[in-house]
């Protein structure tokens, strides 16, 4: 098999806002890792064209708790959208997320170029194997157009919507003093609000990692965000019983915990309770959509609980609406301002 473009030089980031990364002979077991766990999954069905190594592995910002990403190009499956499979497995004391993809959806360049979720993964990912060089060519196209203005205001601009969305939706929970879909609404807004910011520095956006990234590229919005949710001032103490708050409620469970313990333990103790708040969000959305009496109940009480906890009562979630817009309306003026020649009015204001 030909190898991609996987000339692993191993300098680590200096400095990412992030913490320590992972030594550099971890960095490379990893690496080695997912090659041969590409040449397995080739071997095992021809379909599979090539495989990419994708998230912080990929660009040297591995943490202990970091799985190993790879992206599996599966030439005989058509569809239009990305994804086919994605499973796990473990290997060599690593976790690896095989994520299986159809290629015709995948190395389609102007489709990546528009989705910004896709393409950063791609962007910044190291090929592993691709015998006949169909990624190592899409991968070039797409750096070479990557941060042009227009593409990068298309990309932006369903993102901004997505945060109006929940604005929007924030504004409803208020009025009918709903606090679980507040909590939901609050969260998921703060999420894509880091993720825009994120996209237009040109960088990968992460419910995980993003709020950490922020804090040294765009220092302000990070504490604003912090602040929006109550988090600008919470100890690592505080945080560490927060978030045994959330373990107890199974809001936080499985591989996650180990995610969440790792941030804590590097400093990144409120962006850790961010990240479990995006969680919370989740748990009550799945409930709300179900319908189902019980759950919804379910999810009521713990919001009802979490917010209690934060001394947010009828008064502060009230006022909180407000401040969310004017921050959505600020962000959507700095992406905006960022790009030469931009339409505004694809970037979103206060809805």
């Amino acid at each position: 098999m030909t190898l991609g473009n996987a000339s692993w030089g191993l300098s680590l980031p200096a400095s990412d806002g992030m913490g320590v990364v992972v030594s550099a002979e971890d960095l490379a077991r990893r690496r080695a890792t997912g090659l041969h766990v590409a040449g397995r999954k080739m071997a095992e069905n021809p379909g599979i064209i090539g495989v990419m190594l994708i998230g912080s592995s990929a660009r040297g910002e591995a943490r202990p708790e970091s799985d190993v990403d790879l992206l599996l190009f599966n030439a005989t499956t058509m569809c239009d959208d990305w994804l086919v499979r994605h499973y796990y497995e473990s290997h060599d004391g690593y976790m690896i997320e095989c994520n299986e993809i159809a290629a015709s959806a995948g190395l389609d360049v102007e489709k990546a170029l528009s989705d910004a979720y896709w393409v950063s993964g791609v962007h910044d990912g190291l090929v592993l194997l691709d015998p006949q060089g169909r990624l190592t060519s899409a991968q070039q196209r797409i750096r070479a157009a990557f941060m042009e203005p227009a593409r990068l205001r298309r990309r932006l601009g369903p993102v901004i919507e997505t945060v109006g969305r929940n604005v929007q939706g924030l504004h409803g929970a208020v009025e009918a003093k709903d606090r679980a879909v507040f909590c939901w609404r609050l969260s998921f807004a703060l999420w894509t609000i880091g993720d825009a910011l994120l996209v237009r520095r040109g960088r990968a956006p992460s419910r995980f990692h993003g709020l950490e990234r922020l804090r040294a590229s765009d220092p302000d919005e990070w504490r604003t965000m912090l602040q929006l949710q109550g988090l600008a001032e919470v100890s690592a103490a505080e945080a560490l019983e927060q978030l045994a708050f959330f373990e107890e409620r199974r809001v936080i469970v499985g591989g996650t915990l180990g995610a969440f313990r790792g941030m804590a333990g590097r400093g990144a103790h409120r962006e850790a309770l961010h990240v479990a708040w995006s969680e919370l969000g989740l748990f009550i959305r799945e409930r709300v959509r179900a319908g189902e009496e019980g759950g919804l109940a379910a999810a009521g009480a713990t919001a009802e609980k979490w917010l209690s906890r934060l001394g947010w009562d009828d008064d502060v979630l009230a006022a909180k609406a407000p401040e969310l817009a004017g921050f959505f309306a600020h962000v959507g003026w700095a992406c905006d301002g960022g790009l030469p020649s931009a339409d505004t009015a694809c970037m979103g204001g206060t809805p």
